[in-house]
Protein backbone atom coordinates (compact mmCIF):
# COMPACT_ATOMS: atom_id res chain seq x y z
CA UNK A 1 0.00 0.00 0.00
CA UNK A 2 1.36 3.35 -0.98
CA UNK A 3 1.46 6.20 1.50
CA UNK A 4 -0.37 9.47 0.81
CA UNK A 5 1.30 12.59 -0.52
CA UNK A 6 2.97 14.27 2.47
CA UNK A 7 2.36 17.80 1.11
CA UNK A 8 -0.72 18.09 3.34
CA UNK A 9 1.50 17.80 6.41
CA UNK A 10 2.73 21.36 5.89
CA UNK A 11 -0.83 22.63 6.18
CA UNK A 12 -1.87 20.36 9.04
CA UNK A 13 1.37 20.73 11.05
CA UNK A 14 2.98 24.10 10.21
CA UNK A 15 5.76 23.57 12.76
CA UNK A 16 6.92 20.26 11.23
CA UNK A 17 10.69 20.10 10.87
CA UNK A 18 12.17 20.35 7.39
CA UNK A 19 14.19 17.19 7.91
CA UNK A 20 11.12 15.17 8.90
CA UNK A 21 9.21 16.53 5.92
CA UNK A 22 12.10 15.74 3.55
CA UNK A 23 12.26 12.15 4.83
CA UNK A 24 8.50 11.75 4.37
CA UNK A 25 8.73 13.09 0.81
CA UNK A 26 11.65 10.78 0.02
CA UNK A 27 9.77 7.72 1.36
CA UNK A 28 6.68 8.73 -0.61
CA UNK A 29 8.71 9.19 -3.80
CA UNK A 30 10.44 5.82 -3.32
CA UNK A 31 7.04 4.13 -2.90
CA UNK A 32 5.78 5.85 -6.04
CA UNK A 33 8.85 4.68 -7.98
CA UNK A 34 8.44 1.09 -6.77
CA UNK A 35 4.78 1.12 -7.86
CA UNK A 36 5.81 2.32 -11.33
CA UNK A 37 8.46 -0.41 -11.48
CA UNK A 38 5.82 -3.00 -10.56
CA UNK A 39 3.68 -1.72 -13.44
CA UNK A 40 6.61 -2.16 -15.80
CA UNK A 41 7.26 -5.66 -14.49
CA UNK A 42 3.59 -6.57 -14.87
CA UNK A 43 3.69 -5.53 -18.54
CA UNK A 44 7.00 -7.20 -19.42
CA UNK A 45 6.78 -10.32 -17.23
CA UNK A 46 10.19 -9.73 -15.65
CA UNK A 47 11.54 -9.67 -12.07
CA UNK A 48 13.71 -6.93 -10.53
CA UNK A 49 16.76 -8.08 -8.55
CA UNK A 50 18.89 -5.76 -6.40
CA UNK A 51 22.47 -5.45 -7.59
CA UNK A 52 23.99 -7.07 -4.50
CA UNK A 53 22.15 -10.31 -5.29
CA UNK A 54 23.90 -10.81 -8.63
CA UNK A 55 27.44 -11.76 -9.57
CA UNK A 56 29.64 -9.26 -11.46
CA UNK A 57 29.46 -11.35 -14.65
CA UNK A 58 25.64 -11.36 -14.55
CA UNK A 59 25.63 -7.61 -13.92
CA UNK A 60 27.87 -7.14 -16.95
CA UNK A 61 25.54 -9.22 -19.16
CA UNK A 62 22.47 -7.30 -17.93
CA UNK A 63 23.90 -3.78 -17.74
CA UNK A 64 21.38 -2.44 -20.26
CA UNK A 65 18.54 -3.66 -17.99
CA UNK A 66 19.68 -1.62 -14.99
CA UNK A 67 17.25 0.68 -13.16
CA UNK A 68 18.25 2.93 -10.27
CA UNK A 69 15.56 3.84 -7.73
CA UNK A 70 16.86 6.03 -4.95
CA UNK A 71 20.01 4.42 -3.59
CA UNK A 72 19.22 0.93 -4.86
CA UNK A 73 20.13 -0.41 -8.31
CA UNK A 74 17.80 -3.08 -9.70
CA UNK A 75 18.39 -5.36 -12.66
CA UNK A 76 15.27 -6.30 -14.59
CA UNK A 77 15.63 -9.96 -15.57
CA UNK A 78 13.25 -12.34 -17.37
CA UNK A 79 11.76 -14.90 -15.00
CA UNK A 80 13.27 -17.81 -16.94
CA UNK A 81 16.83 -16.39 -16.67
CA UNK A 82 17.19 -16.11 -12.89
CA UNK A 83 20.80 -17.07 -11.99
CA UNK A 84 21.49 -19.84 -9.49
CA UNK A 85 23.23 -17.56 -6.98
CA UNK A 86 20.30 -15.13 -7.10
CA UNK A 87 17.86 -17.95 -6.34
CA UNK A 88 19.80 -18.88 -3.20
CA UNK A 89 19.95 -15.21 -2.16
CA UNK A 90 16.19 -14.95 -2.69
CA UNK A 91 15.53 -17.91 -0.38
CA UNK A 92 17.44 -16.12 2.39
CA UNK A 93 16.00 -12.61 1.72
CA UNK A 94 12.58 -12.82 0.03
CA UNK A 95 11.63 -9.20 0.85
CA UNK A 96 14.55 -7.66 -1.08
CA UNK A 97 13.04 -8.27 -4.52
CA UNK A 98 10.38 -6.47 -6.53
CA UNK A 99 7.77 -8.66 -8.15
CA UNK A 100 4.80 -7.52 -10.20
CA UNK A 101 1.61 -7.49 -8.19
CA UNK A 102 -1.41 -9.34 -9.45
CA UNK A 103 -4.07 -7.10 -10.93
CA UNK A 104 -7.18 -6.81 -8.78
CA UNK A 105 -10.63 -5.68 -9.76
CA UNK A 106 -11.22 -2.90 -7.25
CA UNK A 107 -14.00 -0.53 -8.18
Amino acid sequence: MMMKNPATLVYLFPSISRITLAKKFQAWHDDLSIEQLRGLLRITGHVAFPSHALSPSTKEKMKENRIRLGHVVYYVIPENFIPRNAKSFFRRNPTKFVYPEEETDEN
